[in-house]
């Protein structure tokens, strides 16, 4: 007997007829429906698969609102949010800040634009002198009593986002008052105050994630006063991250007397309707005396309409670094000669790519873009040249420095 098409037969070859080999018997295809032809019984089931679906298909959101950020400020400040707002010494950002979140305290419109009511807690790490003396003399200049309409809190020592158990604790704080005391934001002033033993140079990614978590586990944002950017005034300092991170940046100006508010991103929401706002300092006289008995002063800010002289073109980025590299090289090295004070290239050079000139990682690459912003310099006029030695015009011999050379 011979096994074929998995039945035995007789055995062919003994009978002389060819023999056949062997072949296994072949399994029946399931039919796609799950059932065979003709048959009556329920289809098999298929195994449903234990992966949880984590997408939504759109169209099931069609007809549901996708929600709106609430604005602590209309146009200028939503809610929940990390804002930058940055700028030099003494440019006002404090005071525009104070005269921002005492508008969020009491509700009083901001410029014309609706406030939702809020509390504001303040992180006073620079100066909580000045803080508390230019929020009081806000109160009282706009009518309102101090002891009494204020609900904003203020603390004194820094609280560092890159330090995981300060940000644990402080939300735990924020997470455990009553929701009619919770704060709408925080103010961190400045950050560079708060920094601790960490340096933003490497660290900086620490504190945009102490920012984020501490957003999301709260609903409260935060206001990071900070400054601006070692050669570059359009950018907040270690900018790159920082401003990545944040949902607004604000910076702030001071030109001619007047302090300038601006918006350079505003996510998610219409920059245009954040137009430029502008304020004059003006001096205010507290209730308070000094230990010598005159009245303490401080400042509060009003609204004016007045902008800063118009400028001639600006520079870019790095011709703005090249020339602070200029001056700064002429201050450390620079030789009189004729009444002139002038450097040699290699040391402007040296002293521009040190402040950052280019973000080109090959030497190569930074001393093109140190080329490209001394002959832009040149042709503005920014910069004078005559024998591989470059000045500033007009400028004039540091008398300390010729005698110090005559010597």
């Amino acid at each position: 007997m011979t096994l074929t098409s998995g039945r035995w037969s007789p055995n062919k070859v003994a009978t002389g007829e060819p023999s056949v080999a062997y072949q296994p018997p072949v399994e029946p295809i399931p039919f796609p429906s799950g059932r065979e032809p003709g048959c009556d019984d329920e289809p098999v089931k298929q195994p449903e698969s234990r992966i949880k679906r984590t997408f939504t298909p759109l169209r099931e959101l069609a007809k549901k609102h996708p929600g709106a950020k609430p604005m602590m400020i209309r146009d200028y400040f939503p809610a929940s949010s990390i804002f930058t707002v940055f700028g030099d010494p003494g440019s006002g950002k404090t005071t525009v800040v104070i005269d921002a979140i005492c508008c969020i305290d009491t509700g009083k419109d901001w410029r014309g634009k609706r406030v939702s009511k809020g509390v504001v807690w303040y992180i006073a790490a620079e100066d909580p002198y000045g803080v508390r003396l230019r929020i009081e003399s806000w109160y009282e200049s706009n009518g309102y009593d101090f002891a009494r309409d204020t609900n904003i809190e203020i603390r004194e020592e820094p609280i560092c986002f890159a330090d995981p158990g300060e940000v644990t604790r402080l939300i735990d704080e924020v997470n455990s008052v009553p929701v009619d005391q919770k704060p709408s934001a925080i103010v961190l002033d400045t950050l560079a105050d708060t920094a601790g033993k960490y340096d933003f140079n490497k660290d900086m990614g620490l504190f945009c994630y102490g920012f984020e978590r501490f957003r999301k586990e709260t609903g409260v944002s935060i206001i990071i006063i900070h400054h601006c950017g070692h050669g570059a005034k359009d950018r907040p300092r270690n900018g790159s991250e920082l401003g990545g991170k944040s949902d607004v940046i604000l910076p702030v100006k001071c030109e001619d007397g007047i302090t300038t508010l601006s918006c350079i991103k505003l996510k998610n929401g219409d920059k245009t309707k954040a137009s430029p706002l502008s304020w004059k300092m003006k001096g205010v006289a507290t209730n308070w005396l000094d230990h010598d008995g005159e009245v303490i002063t401080s400042v509060i800010l009003e609204s004016t309409d007045d902008q800063p002289k118009a400028k001639s073109a600006s520079l870019t980025r790095s011709e703005r670094i090249a020339l602070d590299a200029l001056g700064e090289a002429l201050r450390k090295s620079g030789v009189e000669r004729d009444g002139i004070v002038s450097v040699d290239e290699v040391a402007w050079r040296k002293e521009a790519i040190s402040i950052g000139v280019s973000d080109a990682e090959t030497d190569d690459g930074k001393r093109r873009a140190f080329n490209r912003a001394k002959q832009a310099l040149i042709v503005a006029g920014k910069c004078s040249q005559h024998d591989q030695r470059y000045w500033l015009p007009l400028a004039r011999p540091d008398k300390t420095r010729q005698d110090k050379q005559d010597i």
